[in-house]
């Protein structure tokens, strides 16, 4: 059974307390009496943290029993029946330790269902009573996931070697937007673990990405650059950017264990006493823009928070952090804000050169069409961002606002496609090696100059009879050449030549076409 030892001693070392102005020393009677009605005006706090009266009944009992027994005549009476168990039947009560005893995790109340349930009378059963009677049988109910006393105390020996942040739910103010009447704004903090300083700590209306690296931002520049953060597996915290961000400056990422609330109990706390404290009279301040509401919270940080006990370390916050100023490492704005950049890989589109980012687009340059870049910008301007492609700095893109109409300046000259039927040396090579390997013939490289191209046919028959062809000419060569071809330049030269100079250059284009392809005939 549970011993309640230690309450009894407490009652009795009270009710010493009341008693012992009478029975410690000689005094007179005149003397007692005065020590009495002051002991039964006076209001006494018990171990309970009540106030009480003692009446003049009780104090002559509290002294007789001291007088009589010493201290152990203070102590509580043990009950009679103490052990006994009277409000439960020993029936049931034995029920319900054996359904505890079979499975340590059933709830009183699965207990007292499952007694019903099996025909038992627990209808006068109280929960509270069967708990206690199966606690004092060592039958506590088993907590899954128990986390008692699994925790230490711990704490860093120094300042800046381990920062906590975390982000809260802040207080109601107008929506400046006036979207709706009220808005709620988010609390963002760090704190230093060796003292307890708030490093940094705004509120603001969202709990995004760029609003951390701006408390951030603030926070290096105020007390200089930490060695570790610790905080938990939030969305923000997790994030590449992020990561990013601790990289470039060296900082290590800590991460609480999750579903371990209880590894966070420094920020938590500090959370809860800017709730009890500063948020209750917030809520009634009258404050109307974020603006003054941040300028409230930084004067109650330093008048208020850093300027007192602070429980466990034993000294005020700010003094701590004094004492250890000299350990504080500054850093270049110029290297945080450049390592407080954000960073996306996107490829630029082939059409437009345009990046899209977020629902924003930037104009890149046409070169870098089709590209994939890395667009870096500061996390409090998006009017521009920076271009990056293979670890170098290309460009600076800026924000693209939509035209009412086309540039059409912006546009290619493009040349003109080779139209189709132009005969390219290249295309009739390749044609002529490849036939001549499908037939099994050696093709030699050169060969395909000995014959004549359909344009090259058409120059050839102009050039020796002396005269341009008409169209319909034309259209007659180009058929004949499609249809006997190939033609020898060599061969062709010297039919043309014998024609002319038998029947002149005057006649019919058909007759000199019927002479190419009758002497052709002739020399098979």
């Amino acid at each position: 059974m549970e011993d309640d030892e230690e309450k009894r001693r407490e009652w009795a070392e009270f009710r010493f307390g009341v008693i012992a102005p009478l029975v410690c020393g000689e005094y007179s009677r005149s003397e007692r009496e005065i020590i009495r009605r002051g002991i039964l005006a006076k209001s006494h706090t018990n171990p309970e943290g009540q106030g009480w009266f003692v009446s003049e009944r009780t104090l002559r009992k509290w002294v007789a029993s001291y007088l009589k027994l010493g201290l152990a005549g203070l102590y509580d009476n043990r009950r009679s029946t103490r052990g006994v168990y009277t409000a439960i039947s020993a029936e049931i009560l034995e029920a319900a330790a054996e359904k505890r005893r079979e499975l340590q995790s059933r709830s009183i109340r699965d207990i007292l269902h499952q007694l019903e349930v099996e025909g038992l009378d627990v209808s006068n059963v109280s929960k509270t009573t069967l708990n206690d009677h199966l606690n004092r049988l060592g039958l506590k109910k088993e907590k899954p996931y128990s986390d008692q006393g699994a925790y230490q105390p711990w704490e860093k020996r120094h300042i800046n070697v381990l920062w906590q942040t975390d982000c809260s739910d802040g207080v109601w103010l107008p929506d400046p937007a006036g979207l709706k009447k009220v808005k709620m704004t988010s609390l963002i903090t760090f704190i230093d673990d060796a003292s307890r300083v708030c490093t940094h700590g705004e509120f603001y209306w969202s709990e995004k990405l760029p609003n951390l690296m701006d408390c951030f931002r603030k926070a290096v520049a105020k007390r200089g650059l930490v060695e570790k953060l610790y905080m938990d597996n939030g969305a923000i915290f997790r994030s590449n950017q992020w990561r990013s961000v601790c990289a470039e400056l060296g900082i290590t990422q800590k991460f609480a264990e999750k579903q371990r609330a209880p590894g966070k109990g420094k920020v938590e706390r500090h959370y809860l006493t800017i709730q009890r404290s500063f948020y209750k009279e917030a809520e009634h301040a009258d404050l109307r823009t974020l603006e003054e509401l941040n300028e409230f919270f930084w004067a109650w940080l330093d008048l208020r928070y850093h300027n007192e006990i602070h429980s466990r370390i034993k000294q005020r916050p700010i003094e701590r952090w004094q004492q250890e100023e000299h350990r504080v490492k500054r850093v270049s704005p110029e290297r945080v804000r450049e390592a407080l950049k954000l960073r996306v890989n996107r490829k630029v589109n082939f059409r437009t050169a345009l990046i899209s980012i977020d629902g924003r687009q930037y104009q890149a340059s046409k070169a870098l069409g089709g590209d994939q870049v890395q667009a870096r910008w500061p996390f409090d301007c998006t009017e521009q961002v920076e271009v990056w492609k293979q670890g170098e700095l290309v460009e600076i893109a800026k924000l693209y606002v939509v035209p009412t109409d086309i540039d059409y300046s912006k546009r290619p000259t493009r040349e003109p496609d080779i139209a189709p039927g132009v005969v390219l040396p290249g295309s009739r090579r390749y044609r002529q090696a490849l036939v001549a390997r499908y037939k099994g013939v050696a093709f030699k490289p050169g060969e395909e100059d000995l014959f004549l191209t359909e344009g090259q046919f058409l120059e050839r028959i102009t050039v020796v009879l002396g005269r341009e062809l008409s169209d319909s000419e034309k259209s007659l060569c180009s058929e004949f050449y499609l249809r006997a071809r190939p033609f020898r330049k060599d061969i062709i030269q010297e039919i043309l030549e014998k024609s002319i100079a038998e029947k002149g250059q005057g006649r019919h284009i058909n007759f000199y076409l019927r002479r190419i392809e009758d002497t052709r005939l002739k020399m098979r």
